[in-house]
């Protein structure tokens, strides 16, 4: 299976860009993964139709809605206890 697409919210990248070098580049290794499983140790909210995944040891915390026949992750939020 092809990785999916990751696609970013202006909001989320923003978050993105202000996380520290080191927590960026655990976020990155854990896109990379999600990218090519979007469900692996993540957890689906029915009520918001949102997916959520930790990153960083439990420290950080992804939100994103998933598109399986686009073959996309649009990321929502990203937020780090530092």
């Amino acid at each position: 299976m092809a990785d999916h697409l990751i696609v970013w919210v202006d909001y989320a990248q923003e978050q993105y860009l202000s996380l520290d070098q080191d927590v960026a580049t655990r976020l990155t290794e854990r896109l990379r993964v999600l990218a090519a499983d979007p469900k692996y140790e993540a957890r689906y909210d029915a009520g918001t139709g949102r997916w959520s995944a930790h990153f960083d040891s439990g420290a950080g915390l992804i939100v994103y809605i998933l598109s399986e026949t686009h073959g996309r992750i649009v990321i929502l939020r990203v937020l780090h206890l530092s």
